[in-house]
């Protein structure tokens, strides 16, 4: 087999890596130029730091494949949901401790506001952990009036050498809602950090004409395949997926046993447990959960 280890595609790849550190400088720089964590309120998460020390959570996206699994497994655990989980039907029995919402469609009315209101109704005793980029949107500010919300700043891309800071009380890395609930669980100090749920295939199955979520979801991703939309879209995925491996050899010998419980799906670079298997095993327990789109 032909040894790929100085191609064209990754150097290209390297090439990415050093544009990525300077965007992230640059996003940084203009964080704490513009008021940084005091201006956003973010001082309050310092709060959450090692608050569970020691315990096990279960991150739970929202991909198809847990539908093949019993979440109500997860009611006396530690857990974090995230965007459309409130449509599952045992959200209110699972009782989620924490919820991730950070995704700009709130803000541009992709998706309603009201959404807020079900999750709050189904889960009143539920933290929300919300992008302080929404506190330019007074609809969506008011709500800290009636939820535990904590602001966080995620606005930097993964990769390699990357220092995956988890003080989310600062702008940290991570593109997407599920990154931003490990660093999230990092910083509170659990230790045992289960995926699930977490497919990695939603592009795939937006070609094919499949739900990328436990739901029925609209195609979101490509519109009709619109082929500059798959094109940006595959570009996504890989990022996505490059991320998930610099998170993995961050970690790997850490104090943070960083395991996959997803049934299927393309997320490799963690070692793979039997969910049932470690949702049983209470010996770990005092936990809690989290999902994506």
């Amino acid at each position: 087999m032909t040894n790929n280890t100085s191609s064209g595609f990754d150097k290209l790849m390297w090439a990415d890596d050093q544009l990525i550190g300077l965007y992230n400088l640059a996003q940084r720089t203009k964080f704490f130029l513009s008021g940084g964590s005091k201006k956003r309120g973010m001082g309050r998460n310092k709060e959450l730091k090692n608050k569970h020390l020691g315990k096990r959570c279960f991150i739970v996206g929202n991909g198809p494949s847990i539908k093949q699994q019993d979440l109500t497994l997860l009611k006396d655990e530690y857990t974090f949901f995230v965007n459309h989980f409130y449509r599952h039907p045992q959200i209110a029995e699972i009782n989620p401790k924490y919820y991730a919402i950070i995704d700009p469609k709130l803000i541009t009315g992709e998706w309603p506001i009201t959404m807020l209101d079900e999750i709050l109704e189904k889960c009143p005793e539920v933290k929300l952990l919300m992008s302080a980029q929404y506190q330019g949107t007074p609809k969506i500010t008011a709500y800290a009036d009636k939820a535990d919300i904590y602001w966080v700043y995620p606005n930097q891309f993964l990769h390699q050498g990357f220092s995956c800071t988890s003080d989310i009380s600062t702008c940290i890395g991570g593109s997407n809602v599920i990154t931003l609930c490990l660093f999230s669980a990092i910083h509170m100090g659990f230790t045992d950090i289960n995926l699930m749920g977490i497919d990695c295939d939603g592009i795939f199955r937006d070609l094919v004409d499949q739900s990328s979520h436990f739901y029925d979801a609209e195609v979101e991703n490509i519109g009709d395949n619109d082929p500059e939309l798959v094109v940006r879209h595959l570009r996504m995925s890989i990022q996505g997926l490059h991320g998930w491996k610099v998170i993995a050899d961050k970690f790997k010998d850490s104090k943070h046993r960083i395991v996959n419980l997803t049934k299927g799906g393309l997320l490799n670079v963690f070692p793979r447990e039997d969910y049932e298997s470690v949702a049983l095993n209470k010996a770990k327990s005092d936990s809690v959960t989290v999902a994506s789109k």
